[in-house]
């Protein structure tokens, strides 16, 4: 099967008028706007543009529940929200009351990452609490790890982004320039991201080489974000497996993981998008090594091979201190990886209806599993894995159906009932308790950045396949 990418892809964000979160018709970004004036702002090229999908944008008011976008300007395939323009009226009232709750939430998040941004541009993992407002107060907690301040960074500004903020429009248009600015102060001369610090370095570079590419898209395509997208790219395509995928090491050594190709293939579908050019066997063969880890019979998707790997069909991978506080069994993080990379990589001229795809039953089997696993916020029994939501949300919204629609209300309402929102003075206000796997590595950053992304989710309004 002919695994070209054919859509602007916003993954982690969502995405300004013109783009997608992710997915809009692929080749060259079609921007309905006019280039007007450029601005030279701490070294970034900043293209200021005026048309439909910014005339409208009142970038300075905050998100608002009455102005969801709901609409895409013309452009039937976008599927990202801009800011917030326009309403729908249509829906029932209790509808429209949900989507207020989900956009005050989102826009709290927002606020609370934004306040808890470092002088320098970037998101401190261990260190964030310094910039709490209120010093008279408890200081927020949760730090993570400090060697991944680069990879909470790229997700810190793809939340950012999902409000409809650029280098030059919205509201938090700043804190994307300072965020980017470091990012690729940050950037060696071989185009990774930070330094190289162990198992961590290739999520931490897909995760910035994600932030940076849809920057690039929503900068129509600025020269001065060209460089640093195209390093980045070229770091991991090296990094890659001869005719397979990705694991931790910079240099090919023949070990792969579902996990890392996952980010790969979501940083690289963005790159395509943006006119970078990606070797044809990439998707090739990130597609051959989620086929490798399947069970044929059960769909779910295994971590890796060899010791610790588990094998196809295993349950998603844990470190030692999490095996018993967040057993993995209840978890389908990496079938929801696999899922969603795959619909990334599927050709939509070729397909019209997820029936129609030849993988169709096994993806379906995927689904099914997902699906049988909603999100719970159960602190006692391990069930919390913003990891596994927020991928399976982004998967279960493209796939649609009852199923879609069912999941997007399930991790809504539990979302929404544990963000910290008791007090609008204190210093956690819109963040979410870091609590679930992995959160000791990327602490109340990453566990806010993910669940506003989630919410945002609500604001886009196409699937990129039909489920009927």
């Amino acid at each position: 099967m002919d695994m070209s990418h054919n859509f602007n892809m916003h993954l982690l964000g969502g995405l300004a008028a013109a783009s997608v979160f992710w997915l809009g018709a692929c080749a060259q970004p079609q921007v309905a706007a006019e280039a007007e004036e450029v601005e030279i702002v701490e070294e970034l090229v900043v293209v200021e543009v005026v048309g439909p999908e910014t005339d409208n944008l009142d970038t300075s008011t905050e998100l608002d529940c009455e102005s969801l976008a709901l609409a895409s300007a013309g452009d039937p395939e976008m599927i990202a929200h801009v800011g917030c323009s326009g309403s729908d009226f249509s829906k029932p009232s209790n509808e429209q009351e949900e989507q207020r709750k989900q956009a005050k939430s989102v826009r709290a998040g927002l606020d609370w990452l934004e306040k808890h941004q470092s002088p320098d541009g970037y998101w401190d993992a261990d260190r964030f609490m310094e910039q709490d407002a209120r010093k008279d107060l408890p200081a927020s907690d949760g730090p993570g790890n400090l060697l991944n301040d680069v990879g909470l960074t790229g997700l810190a500004l793809l939340a950012i982004y999902g409000e409809g903020n650029t280098l030059s429009t919205g509201p938090r248009k700043d804190s994307v320039r300072a965020g980017l600015s470091w990012l690729m102060d940050n950037q060696d001369d071989q185009g990774l991201f930070g330094k190289d610090v162990g198992n961590a370095t290739l999520y931490n570079h897909a995760i910035a080489t994600l932030a940076m590419s849809e920057a690039f898209f929503l900068a129509n395509q600025s020269p001065r974000l060209k460089r640093p997208v195209h390093k980045a790219v070229k770091v991991i395509q090296n990094a890659r497996n001869p005719y397979g995928a990705w694991r931790y090491s910079r240099t090919p050594n023949g070990d792969s993981d579902t996990s890392v190709t996952g980010w790969m293939v979501f940083a690289l579908t963005s790159a395509k998008s943006n006119g970078v050019e990606i070797h044809p066997d990439v998707f090739a063969g990130a597609e051959t090594w989620f086929k490798s880890m399947q069970d044929k019979e059960t769909g779910r998707v295994g971590y890796a091979w060899g010791d610790g790997g588990g094998g196809p069909g295993s349950f998603t991978a844990r470190g030692r201190a999490q095996e018993v506080t967040f057993p993995a069994e209840k978890s389908e993080a990496l079938t929801a990886i696999s899922l969603l990379a795959r619909i990334f990589m599927t050709d939509r001229e070729r397909f019209t209806r997820w029936q129609d795809h030849p993988d169709y039953e096994m993806m379906k089997k995927q689904v099914e599993l997902i699906a049988a696993k909603p999100p719970v916020w159960n602190e006692e029994n391990g069930s919390i894995d913003f990891y596994y939501w927020y991928f399976a949300t982004l998967a279960m919204y493209q796939w649609g159906g009852e199923e879609g629609k069912t999941w997007l209300d399930t991790v809504s309402k539990v979302l929404l009932e544990n963000q910290r929102m008791e007090h609008d003075y204190d210093n956690f206000y819109g963040s979410w308790d870091p609590v679930g796997p992995w959160c000791e590595e990327g602490g109340r950053i990453y566990s806010t950045a993910l669940c506003t992304m989630i919410l945002e989710l609500h604001f886009r309004n196409a699937e990129i396949i039909s489920n009927e």
